[in-house]
C-alpha cells in the first residue's frame, strides 16, 4: 500500500500531458496490481491444498490474457511482466499437478499452457518490433519449460511453432533451423487452416533458401 501511495503521489506531480514519464508509472501500477493478485492466487492453492479441492483460478488468469502491455512498449517491461507471470504459471502447474494426479490430465497442465500462451505473445511483440533474434531466443526458452508435454495439451503450439518460423524467414543464417522446425513438428492435432498456413511458410522458406543459395552460387561465380 505504501508503495501505490508513492506512486500515486509521483503520477500526480506529472503535467496532464501524455509523456513518456506516464507509461513507466503506469507498468508499475500494473505490477503492484498483479502483485495483490498473486498473492490471492497463492493464499487460494494453499487452500486448496489443504482442503484437498481444485482451485478456481479462472478469472485472475482470463485478466491477465486480457491485461498485457501495449505492442509498442519497450521488451523490458514485457519481460518483467512475464518472467513474473511465468514465475506464478509453474508454481500453479506443480500445485494443480499434484490435485489433479492422472484423472484430469488438462488440469495438470494449466499452468503451462497460460505459460505457453503469455510468452507466444512476448515473443510475436519481439517480432513485430522487428527483433525476431529476440523472438527466436524467447521461443527456444519455452521449449525447455514444455518439453515433455503432449503437443495436444499445448493449445497454442500452433502460434509458437508460427511465430519461431516467421522470425526466421527475416533470418537469411536462420533459414534452415525455421524450416527444421516445421518438419520435425507434429502437426496432427492441429486444426486444417493451422496446417495449411504452416505448409505455406515451409513453402515460403524454401523460396528464400532457394534464392540465398542463387545468390551465393552467383557469387562465388563473380
Amino acid at each position: 500500500n505504501e508503495g501505490i501511495q508513492i506512486a500515486l503521489a509521483q503520477w500526480c506531480s506529472l503535467p496532464p500531458v501524455s509523456l513518456s514519464s506516464h507509461t513507466h508509472l503506469l507498468q508499475m501500477f500494473q505490477q503492484f496490481q498483479e502483485l495483490q493478485e498473486s498473492a490471492q492466487m497463492l493464499l487460494e492453492l494453499n487452500t486448496a491444498q489443504r482442503n484437498n479441492q481444485v482451485p478456481d483460478l479462472n478469472s485472475i488468469l482470463v485478466t491477465w490474457r486480457e491485461r498485457l502491455p501495449n505492442v509498442w512498449e519497450e521488451l523490458p517491461a514485457w519481460n518483467d511482466l512475464v518472467s513474473w507471470r511465468n514465475h506464478m504459471f509453474l508454481h500453479i502447474n506443480n500445485v494443480l499437478g499434484r490435485l489433479a494426479g492422472s484423472e484430469n490430465p488438462a488440469l495438470a497442465t494449466k499452468g503451462y499452457r497460460e505459460l505457453l500462451w503469455t510468452v507466444v505473445r512476448f515473443a510475436h511483440v519481439a517480432r513485430r518490433q522487428n527483433l525476431p533474434q529476440a523472438c527466436v531466443s524467447i521461443i527456444a526458452k519455452v521449449q525447455t519449460v514444455t518439453a515433455g508435454v503432449a503437443g495436444e495439451q499445448l493449445h497454442d503450439a500452433f502460434s509458437k511453432l508460427r511465430e519461431q518460423a516467421r522470425s526466421c524467414l527475416q533470418m537469411p543464417q536462420y533459414l534452415k533451423q525455421g524450416l527444421q522446425a516445421l518438419l520435425q513438428a507434429d502437426v496432427q492435432f492441429m486444426a486444417t487452416p493451422q496446417r495449411a498456413e504452416l505448409f505455406a511458410t515451409k513453402g515460403e522458406l524454401l523460396l528464400a533458401l532457394a534464392d540465398a543459395s542463387g545468390g551465393l552460387s552467383a557469387g562465388d561465380e563473380e
